[in-house]
């Protein structure tokens, strides 16, 4: 009872599983992913996967899966380390197939291997009697960086004390998991397949060559004589890299050799991948399950295993895995490429029902250990006995990189530490002297931790980091249990709402994300943490708060491109800011909404970095079309005339020129620094240097709207000239548009495309 309890509740955070998912199609994915399932069902933990692909583009994964790895992409490797060490679960269990894992004999993994802070268990699919010394340098890594090795067969236990001199400290045996199949008579799931009256012989997996399949059927005339009524139904697709290579060659000469030997009305095959319950159903209308592979270095095979489970009668070629698992009568092994062998073994079963059903039942009642529930408990017994023995850390590293400021007005802290206390940024102002009756807020704050960090990179000024310490403390300390963000704390730190807006929801998103990938190492985890907590609630999120979200996730991707619920959230976003653009605008509206109203450019910037990570023609369309018609009407007269608060401009109707807020001029200038960057066109660059020059004179009012003097920037231009206040929301837009132009247009420019 002690063991049981034990299981079930010393993981807290999760378990981070690393290998093949479904519904990639092949062996190591059905397995990690009934491991993975069982485990978390069994020990009631949370699971995570970190999928290996063999294709640039892929699969539809489960939300189970967190992050992609393209398998000969080295540089993702490095980054999935990083993203497992921020998750920080308390084991990872790999599951280790040479062939799923780029670079000479699969050694990509140890890059992601040698960066985890945690345990790592191994499970080993392969074990090589005879290694090259490339194979052996990837197996010295592996072991070197697991703190456990699992093998699925005694065989293989054997082979990694004898040949790898691993101790029993070091290597565990559990058996292959198998699902938990009712031992039933044949006849009722045969009437389910119309087979009725017939005797059915199946082998299933991914076909290729190396099956043997052709020995089966040339047995099948000899077992045809004396059971006309013989089937034999072949069960899978073509192994994916076969086909790549071949095409359906190999299926294509089995079913011209079943008609040369006239048994092709006795050979089925059903070209698919079937789920767990079809294969159920085939598994039990089978009579005898048959695995004819050619290689005796076969250390262990689902399909056998599987069967094995379902107490089917096994005959198979004695490889090491099939020798082992039928031994004690449980099956009858034959000789390799032998059909005389394969027949006799068919006929022996066929003509005693007494010794077939004895087999039955011996494999059965053998399986029964091997079920997900028994095997999921194994694991968890490892994983605690590991951690017991190894305190985690969790320290992850990266390069910061600055860049030196130009010819602009020199960017100074003065106005920000004024507007800062010891809970956050305070939002508003009597002039430039700062007004704690109104509080803080979230928007502020998180726009806030945008700016610090931009400066620190560009300026190299330290106190930008304590800055960055406070406004991301306070984004944190807004965030709800359910993940939304409160939006308003008043001066005595006591909420003021019980949800905020969708339009800070996003920001602080934005916030989160942009230091993910720009912020020193130490604020990862923490911005990541709480990104993740928010993710869930993106789909209810309105137009604008979509928009700036969607930049929070552009970040997040930028740090972690792998990150397979990122790129899923990007997409569903932009579709539905495409969407709105689609029942909104006209032919002389091109627009998301009948209104042009507030941080206008940031929704088509949303959708141009989109578009760089989904590569939707539809979305860079939509927003370049919708820039344009921004730009034609807020430029006039060689200024930028922004759209007025004082009621906005609806579609129809005519357009509010005042009051004009600093907000959207640092729109404005965000949507041309995305567009310069995609396109270089010097226009755009222009047209943003123009857009700056609003915060210094050249607008509607000709009066500088930032203030040397303080360092702050007036809150709103208005018909008789500006604001006398100096708030947070208008010194955070105007910082973030002078770093911006400053970025652009330094001698040394970033790499990255912010």
């Amino acid at each position: 009872m002690e063991t049981k309890k034990r299981r079930k509740n010393f993981i807290k955070n999760s378990i981070y599983f690393i290998g093949n998912y479904l519904p990639r199609k092949c062996g190591i994915a059905t397995f990690t992913t009934d491991l993975a399932t069982a485990i978390g069902k069994y020990g009631h933990v949370k699971i995570n996967a970190v999928a290996m692909n063999d294709t640039i583009e892929g699969y539809n994964y489960p939300n189970t899966v967190k992050f992609e790895i393209y398998q000969n992409d080295q540089l993702k490797y490095s980054e999935a380390g990083d993203f497992i060490n921020i998750a920080n679960p308390e084991i990872v269990n790999l599951q280790h197939e040479f062939g799923i894992f780029g670079g000479v004999a699969g050694n990509y993994i140890s890059i992601l291997l040698k960066k985890l802070n945690m345990p790592v268990i191994t499970t080993l699919h392969t074990i090589l009697k005879n290694p090259n010394e490339d194979y052996k340098k990837s197996y010295h890594d592996l072991f070197k960086y697991s703190d456990r090795v699992v093998v699925l067969s005694k065989k293989a236990l054997q082979m990694c004390k004898e040949i790898y001199g691993l101790s029993d400290d070091e290597v565990v045996y559990i058996p292959h998991g198998i699902p938990d199949i009712p031992f039933v008579d044949t006849s009722f799931y045969k009437d389910e397949f119309h087979l009725s009256g017939k005797k059915i012989i199946m082998t299933f997996g991914l076909i290729n060559p190396g099956k043997g399949i052709e020995y089966v059927i040339k047995a099948l005339p000899e077992v045809k004589k004396k059971f006309p009524n013989i089937v034999y139904i072949v069960l899978g697709t073509t192994h994916p890299n076969i086909k790549k290579i071949s095409g359906e060659e190999y299926r294509l000469s089995l079913k011209k050799l079943a008609e040369d030997l006239n048994v092709e009305n006795n050979v089925i095959f059903l070209n698919r991948f079937v789920s767990l319950e079809d294969l159920t159903k085939f598994l039990m209308a089978s009579d005898i399950y048959i695995t004819p592979y050619l290689n005796e270095e076969q250390i262990v095979s689902g399909t056998l295993a599987y069967a094995l489970g379902a107490g089917k009668a096994i005959i198979s070629t004695p490889y090491w895995y099939a020798v082992e698992l039928l031994d004690d009568d449980r099956g009858k092994i034959v000789d390799f490429k032998d059909s005389n062998s394969i027949a006799k073994a068919i006929l022996e079963y066929l003509e005693d029902d007494v010794s077939m059903n004895l087999a039955r039942k011996k494999a059965y009642q053998y399986g029964r250990s091997m079920i997900w529930k028994n095997v999921a408990g194994a694991y968890l017994d490892v994983f605690y006995d590991v951690l017991k023995r190894r305190n985690i850390t969790t320290i992850v590293g990266r390069d910061k990189k600055r860049i030196m400021k130009t010819n602009y007005p020199e960017p100074t802290l003065k106005h920000l530490i004024r507007m800062t206390d010891d809970t956050g940024l305070l939002q508003h102002s009597f002039g430039s002297i700062p007004d704690r009756k109104h509080g803080y807020c979230l928007d502020d704050n998180a726009r806030a931790i945008v700016v610090a960090t931009k400066y620190y990179n560009l300026v190299g000024d330290k106190k930008a980091l304590d800055l960055l310490d406070r406004y991301l403390s306070f984004v944190v300390h807004m965030q709800r249990l359910d993940g939304r963000f409160h939006n308003f704390l008043s001066y005595n730190r006591e909420f003021l709402d019980e949800v905020g807006s969708d339009d800070s929801f996003g920001r602080a998103l934005w916030g989160l994300g942009y230091v993910m990938k720009y912020a020193p190492d130490w604020i990862t985890p923490v911005a990541k943490n709480n990104f993740d907590r928010a993710l869930p609630h993106i789909e209810e999120l309105n137009l604008r708060g979509s928009a700036l979200a969607l930049i929070g996730l552009y970040y997040y991707n930028k740090r972690f491109p792998g990150a397979t619920s990122i790129r899923k959230g990007i997409k569903l976003l932009a579709d539905k800011i495409v969407h709105h653009y689609k029942t909104q605008s006209t032919s002389d509206w091109h627009w998301f909404e009948p209104v042009l109203a507030y941080s206008n450019g940031l929704i088509p910037k949303s959708l141009m970095l989109a578009y760089e990570v989904v590569v939707n023609v539809e979305y860079i369309n939509t927003a370049l079309d919708s820039m344009e018609f921004l730009l034609k009407e807020t430029f006039k007269n060689g200024h930028l005339s922004l759209i007025g608060s004082n009621g906005w401009y609806r579609k129809g109707k005519k357009r509010a020129n005042f009051d004009q807020q600093p907000i959207d001029a640092m729109a404005t200038i965000e949507m041309l620094r995305t567009a310069y960057a995609i396109y270089e066109k010097p226009e755009y660059l222009m047209k943003m240097k123009t857009a700056f020059n609003w915060f210094l004179g050249l607008n509607d009012k000709n009066t500088s709207m930032y203030d040397f003097r303080t360092g702050g920037c007036s809150d709103g231009l208005t018909p008789n000239g500006k604001s006398l206040n100096q708030g947070a929301e208008s010194l955070l837009a105007y910082m973030l548009s002078l770093l911006d132009v400053i970025q652009l247009t330094a001698i040394e420019s970033n790499e990255d495309s912010e």
